[in-house]
């Protein structure tokens, strides 16, 4: 017996039968705007662990991403790594509200991350084996100095390998905290170098002063935030432009030392990165992010990549790929030149593509394999999810049993909203307005 078509497409050519998604144990991803049941999804379940959000701007992508993604993640598995990078300060306030840690990457926060932080399973290339994570971090070195130098020649870089060798010793010999190095050993290391490479150590130093002792210093320091915080959010909005892509490098290395170390520790990592196509102007950060792709699901490391550019990450093989190996994908609203794209790559319908081209926030379609499920939001966060991306100040968190058990109290614009609120009733004009509109009989 032979089987042209199994259950699952077959289903999809059967007349009012419509497409569900219902994981056991999963996170509600909303409605289903078809047949109004809820939408369960349980990434956990599943053999791939990354995702993608599609959407145009003020379409309430970061929305459903806090609501769908970061919340219920991190209330349904309290002992997990979930972690935000955060360009536009969008994920500020639940991450607050849940009392995590909002690390604020800017010249003047006071917030500093130590770029030669090194976990001892770093430079491991499966999580079951060990290997000395200097070698890698060495690689990583090498990409940061290359960025913030013009040009750094292959004597250099020689010199660069050898100084980043050396700043490890003593971290290896007692692998404390305390004991990691900074930009500054590797830059005492050059100013020190004698004999042949004199020269190159000291061109190469000039070349990275002003990071190490000039102005732009932001990473020259011991990392001094609670990093143990299961909830962190790396908010970058008040950082320089000229800082934000070396930031960016910086940020994507930190997370790796993390789900190097929680892998052993026997616990997930979950990333939301927002704004993801400012990750492929640099060949360094995509060579990062593609290693995060690649590797995430041996790792137990779960991405979720947001961007309104559709178009940069497919014009590129690299981040073609990360799509590909993405098989969950949320669709926002989308702009009408845009449709027939999405159609042709997803295969979407007629009716399909409509829901695109009128979706409002909070509403969309989710891609998961040959499944496409149109869904909306419950009505009251779809409520929210306008008030977020229509105004400056973010919106105020959703109320649930999960937020109270964290939060000290609730805010004070819940409590309000949560009590019923007397019917509406349509009011005349005032008596002033109408003296003024009407004029008086005896003038």
């Amino acid at each position: 017996m032979s089987r042209t078509l199994t259950t699952d497409p077959l289903a999809h050519m059967m007349m009012f039968v419509a497409a569900e998604m219902n994981d056991p144990g999963g996170n509600i991803m909303g409605l289903n705007a078809e047949t109004r049941s809820f939408i369960v999804y349980d990434p956990v379940s599943h053999e791939h662990t990354n995702s993608f959000t599609l959407a145009q701007p003020r379409s309430g992508k970061s929305f459903n991403s806090k609501i769908t993604r970061i919340i219920p993640v991190h209330l349904k598995h309290p002992d997990d790594d979930v972690i935000t990078i955060d360009p536009e300060g969008e994920y500020v306030t639940p991450t607050e509200y849940l009392s995590g840690q909002v690390i604020r990457i800017a010249e003047n926060s006071g917030d500093y991350i130590n770029p030669l932080d090194i976990s001892l399973a770093y430079g491991s290339d499966d999580p079951e084996t060990k290997s000395s994570p200097v070698p890698a971090k060495v690689s990583f070195i090498q990409s940061l100095v290359r960025m913030m130098a013009s040009s750094v020649n292959d004597a250099q870089a020689n010199v660069l390998d050898a100084a980043a060798a050396y700043a490890y010793n003593r971290y290896l010999d007692d692998p404390r905290p305390e004991n990691l190095p900074t930009l500054q050993d590797i830059y005492d290391f050059l100013m020190s170098e004698q004999g042949s490479d004199m020269r190159d150590a000291r061109d190469l130093a000039k070349l990275i002063r002003r990071y190490v002792t000039g102005t732009l210093s932001l990473f020259n320091h011991p990392t001094n935030v609670d990093l143990q915080s299961n909830l962190v959010c790396f908010d970058l909005h008040e950082l320089s432009s000229e800082l934000k892509p070396l930031a960016l490098l910086i940020i994507l290395d930190h997370i790796w030392v993390r789900v190097s170390a929680n892998r052993r520790a026997g616990r997930r990592t979950w990333l939301v990165i927002d704004e993801f196509q400012l990750l492929l102007d640099s060949p360094y950060a995509r060579s990062q992010i593609d290693r995060f792709f690649t590797r995430g699901g041996k790792w137990d490391f779960y991405i979720n990549a947001i961007t309104q550019n559709l178009s940069r990450v497919l014009n590129s093989e690299e981040t073609r790929y990360m799509f590909q190996n993405s098989p969950f994908v949320t669709v926002l609203q989308q702009t009408s030149d845009l449709l027939p794209d999405f159609q042709e790559l997803f295969n979407l319908s007629e009716s399909q593509t409509k829901v695109l081209a009128t979706a409002h926030p909070g509403e969309g379609l989710y891609v998961f394999k040959n499944r496409v499920v149109p869904f909306r939001l419950p009505r009251s966060t779809r409520r929210s999810a306008r008030r977020s991306t229509t105004s400056a100040r973010p919106a105020p968190p959703i109320s649930s049993a999960g937020w109270r058990g964290r939060c000290r109290r609730r805010p004070t614009s819940i409590r309000s909203t949560s009590r019923k609120m007397p019917r509406h009733r349509p009011r005349g004009p005032r008596r002033e307005e109408i003296g003024r509109s009407v004029p008086s009989p005896g003038r």
